[in-house]
């Protein structure tokens, strides 16, 4: 006997499940662990068997429950999409894939298949509804607008980029006129968020802020645990120039001409 399936994980995968037309073997094959491995096991190992291509297979096995036709519906456009949705969504610990046999179709559906594995493979940092260059146009405009204000971004290493990615945006910025640069390790806030594909070394971090002094940027600051507010008042004070530091761009509070002064030490 198997426990009836239920919990917050297994609520979550169903309902996603449903509100993206999706079937997994786990249902369509009846399997008596799908309890279990949605909702995870001794160890939390949350598991779950995707089926593509639909719900309805060519071939009638005589062991197997899944549905069964000659012909059955168009495959949906949109499935390896949302395969690859589902899957970011779920923060799954193990994914299987597998899929109906479609013997009514040309290739017997390895297009379809090989779309999924390419949306799975491909990786989407920022949100779709922003790209780089889009940030690059914000800080193009904002020189445009105010061409004597500090402008400043940030670049998180460590998601799989290499070396000329690296290079091409940090050159993309300078070009727009961007003055100061930080470059930080990206660290995986929660077991669902993007995993850290590579851990950059120290030196490799020099590496980039000799790079970023070399593009020409007023302030370079590389390391690890460097973030995008990063020493802010060294960057606007020190390193971007006196006349910045007279303007009122910083924000700074500095001592009216009544204050005594301080000796210097």
């Amino acid at each position: 006997k198997t426990e009836i399936p239920m919990g917050k994980n297994y609520n979550k995968l169903k309902n996603t499940l449903r509100n993206l037309n999706l079937h997994t073997v786990c249902e369509e094959a009846r399997c008596p662990n799908i309890g279990e491995c949605w909702g995870g096991g001794e160890y939390a190992t949350a598991t779950a068997t995707i089926m593509l291509m639909g719900d309805t297979c060519t071939r009638g096995c005589r062991f197997c429950s899944v549905k069964t036709a000659r012909n059955p519906p168009p495959l949906d456009a949109s499935e390896p999409y949302n395969t690859a949705k589902a899957i970011a969504e779920w923060g799954l610990d193990y994914v299987v894939l597998t899929s109906v046999d479609r013997d009514d179709m040309p290739d017997g559906g390895a297009e379809h298949i090989a779309k999924t594995v390419s949306y799975l493979k491909e990786s989407k940092v920022r949100d779709p509804r922003a790209n780089f260059d889009q940030s690059l146009r914000v800080l193009k405009h904002a020189k445009k607008v105010q061409p004597d204000v500090i402008s400043k971004t940030s670049i998180m290493l460590g998601l799989g980029e290499n070396d000329e990615q690296v290079y091409a945006t940090m050159k993309a910025l300078r070009e727009a006129d961007v003055d100061c640069l930080t470059l930080g390790q990206y660290m995986q806030p929660t077991r669902r968020h993007l995993k850290v594909e590579e851990y950059i070394t120290p030196e490799k971090f020099k590496y980039w802020e000799k790079v970023g002094n070399e593009l020409g940027f007023h302030y370079t600051a590389s390391g690890p645990l460097v973030r995008s507010s990063y020493k802010a008042g060294s960057c606007c004070i020190t390193q971007a120039g006196v006349q910045w530091h007279k303007s009122a761009h910083c924000n700074l509070d500095l001592p009216s001409s009544s204050d005594p002064p301080t000796s210097a030490s």
